[in-house]
Parts: structure tokens; sequence; C-alpha cells
């Protein structure tokens, strides 16, 4: 039995070449399955395989239902959410397609708590928590398994990695997604439910509501803040709605795809130059973003900034981090506004100042 529990887990790389190859799939597999009874998940990116179950890039658009232990998926004959947006354009499917239910089409975000990316955001029936600090929320860390189907940390940085919160959790219970850093800390931690995203474009995992009765969301990785070697180096996440194409971006500290979006990483998803909407804690950096995504064909629909004040990366006391942030706009709606101004492709993108515990529908930005 023991020995069709190892032949299982392999089956779930993502190649068999990758198995003979990386004999330590099976030891990796092996430990964490019968030492801790845990089950983890790394979705792929640069230079890893899949214990998940997803096709390597190279055949994802063949591959085959899978249901793993997480409850992440591979929706039955799906294909890349790249060919997913492209056959069904920009903006998606017609709201007059058949079973093209109000469910599928949901997109909401509502800031929560106190941390600085601290979010609910709600996506075609997908409820996921984002980096939760349930500081004088009501929602509470021993529920949290009851009312969201994801709870999805971003950055091991104590902003937005809250152990406070994420101890109070029913770990055993909790569904987590997370970037490589948090991954390793929320491994530390002894969770059951585990999926990572490994670091570098080409990441990627989807994502089903416990009834499957919504849409599949795929969340694809990028690169994030950190394009110098003297900078944190941190991942960008785009949440796209495999059925009408919507597509979401965040990163934890501001810097999608690097300031001002020009990150020139090989193998940048072609989704990451798509989306829709921008979520961010800080306009400053929010405006080059817009514009660096606008020069690349994004149409943004709205910039979302999260409530409160401050950011991260004003923390950082390295002269030339200060340097180049001293001539940027300040972070405030008028600044931000005037910068759109000056854009023509982002004159009718419209901003949006969260509230904490205020949800917002994100089609009526539309």
């Amino acid at each position: 039995a023991l020995q069709d529990q190892v032949d299982m887990t392999s089956r779930k790389c993502s190649t068999a070449a990758a198995m003979e190859s990386r004999p330590g799939c099976r030891i990796l597999v092996l430990s964490a399955c019968l030492l801790f009874g845990a089950r983890y998940t790394f979705c792929p990116g640069y230079g890893h395989y899949s214990l998940h179950g997803l096709a390597s890039r190279t055949s994802r658009s063949q591959a085959k239902s899978f249901e793993s232990p997480v409850g992440l998926s591979e929706p039955k004959q799906v294909q890349s959410v790249q060919s997913t947006r492209s056959k069904r354009g920009r903006l998606g499917a017609s709201p007059d397609d058949k079973g093209f239910s109000e469910l599928k089409k949901q997109l909401n975000i509502k800031a929560v708590g106190r941390g600085r990316g601290s979010f609910i955001l709600e996506m075609g029936g997908v409820k996921i928590l984002v980096n939760p600090n349930l500081e004088g929320s009501r929602v509470k860390p021993e529920t949290v398994h009851e009312e969201f189907d994801y709870v999805f940390l971003t950055s091991e940085e104590p902003e937005f990695f809250h152990r406070e919160t994420v101890n109070k959790m029913k770990l055993t219970k909790v569904k987590f997604v997370a970037s490589a850093k948090a991954g390793q800390e929320l491994t530390k931690m002894m969770v059951r439910n585990l999926a990572v995203l490994q670091n570098g474009p080409g990441g990627q995992c989807y994502l089903q509501s416990r009834d499957k009765s919504g849409a599949a969301i795929g969340i694809l990785s990028a690169p994030g803040a950190g394009g110098m070697p003297w900078e944190r180096q941190e991942q960008a996440f785009v949440f796209v709605n495999l059925e009408n194409g919507a597509a979401v971006a965040y990163e934890a500290f501001g810097q999608y795809l690097g300031k001002g979006a020009a990150s020139n990483k090989p193998g940048i998803p072609e989704e990451a130059y798509q989306v829709d909407y921008l979520i961010t804690p800080d306009l400053r950096e929010a405006a080059g973003v817009a514009s660096g995504l606008a020069e690349k064909g994004a149409k943004l629909k709205a910039v979302l900034r999260l409530p409160g004040e401050g950011n991260p990366l004003d923390e950082d006391t390295n002269p030339l981090t200060a340097l180049d942030r001293a001539f940027g706009i300040e972070d405030r709606a008028e600044d931000f506004q005037a910068s759109l101004k000056d854009e023509s492709s982002l004159a009718e993108t419209n901003l949006v100042m969260l509230k904490t515990d205020e949800a917002f529908d994100l089609n009526s930005s539309a």
C-alpha cells in the first residue's frame, strides 16, 4: 500500500521524464505525506515540476481533469489561460451565452482588517481571502475555513503575512495558496493543505469553489518588486476568470511587473499585460505601473487603492531607493488622476479608493 501511495503521487509530477530525472520528487512527497500527513502542492515555475498534476507548459492544453487534495484543479479539457482569453476576446464571452450565470461573472473586492494588503476577492463564485490581518474585523480567523474557499498569502513580509491571524486559523482545514517565500513559512507551521506558486513567470494554479458551481479561476505568477540587486524580490499575481476572461493584477508592494511595469524577465505570461483591474496599496507605484501597462497595450478599467497609509517600501533605507521615490507623484487621489490625464489610453480608467469593510463591485466600474 505504501508503494502504491508513492506511485500514485509520482504520476502527479508533470511528466514521466521529470520523475526519472528528478528522483527527489518521490522523497519530497513521501516525507510530506507520511511524516506530516500534509498535502502540499507545488505549482510550476522556472526550473520546477508540478506535484499537483498540472501539465507541463508544453502540454497543458492536452491535460485531463484532475482534482487535487487541496481543492485546486485542472478544469476538464481546460486549455491554457492564454488560449482561453484569446478565444473569448479581452472582455470574454457574451452575457447571452448559454449557462453564463451571474455567479460566474461575479467580481467583488472588499478590504478587511488592518493590513495594507488584507482584502477579500470574490471572482466567478470563488471566495479568496488575501493577506489577512483580521484585527478589528468581523471576520474571525477561527471560522475562515468555513467562510472562504482559499486563503492566499502573497508575501512572507510581516505587513502581509500576519502571523497572529494565521495562528488562530484552523490550520488543518484552511486551503492555503502562497508565493514561494510565504509557502516556506507556512510549511514550517505544518499546515495541511498548501499550494505554492513557484517564483518566476510561468507558475500557475487553478481554483474552483467547493461546489464547483462557479467559474474556474487561474492564478498566474509574474515578476513583482525587486528589479535591482539591493531590493526585495517579490512575486506579482494575475487572477483570471476562465469563464469570461476578466483579469485582476496585484502585487503586495504595488510594483506589479516591477517598477513601472518595466520588468524584462523572460517568459512573462501574455495575461500579465492584458489585465482589466489593478489592485494597489500605493498610488505612487500605481501611476508608473498603469503607464507601463498602457504602453504595452493594456486597457485598464479601474485602479483600486487599498486603505491605509504608507508603503513598506518607504522603510527601505537604501539611498538609491529613496532617491528613486523622491521624483514620483504623491500617494493622493488628485495626483494620480492628474497623471491619468497625461495618458490618452488611461483617460477612461477609473480610480476607486476602497474603504474597510465596504464591498465594491468591479463590474460596476466598467
